[in-house]
């Protein structure tokens, strides 16, 4: 159970860190034009937090998962790479958050 609560987590961090690294520099309030700055400047740091979450229970579910299990985990494994590429190569936001 924790492993493949531990695998949702990952991949929701993962995906929602790429989302809002677009989305948070084209909005208006100050607060989360900072946030989309930190989002931005840090990426780095999310996505090997994310992928470090995700490494193990996936490496579990392929060795020993059953094959409905490991379907999933590669089904969620493509929509999270499809995000990523995505959201960095062919969306872009309108200007990308330049913190004075």
């Amino acid at each position: 159970m924790l492993r493949a609560s531990q695998f949702i987590v990952g991949i929701i961090l993962f995906i929602v860190v790429e989302v809002l690294r677009i989305y948070l520099p084209g909005v208006e309030s100050e607060s989360l034009i900072d946030l989309g700055h930190f989002v931005n400047q840090n990426i780095f740091y999310f996505r090997t937090i994310a992928l470090l979450i995700l490494i193990v229970p996936a490496i579990q579910v392929f060795m020993l998962g059953t094959r409905n299990a490991k379907v999933f985990v590669a089904i969620s494994l493509i929509i999270a790479l499809t995000v990523f590429l995505l959201c960095n190569y062919y969306v872009q936001a309108p200007h990308q958050a330049s913190h004075p």
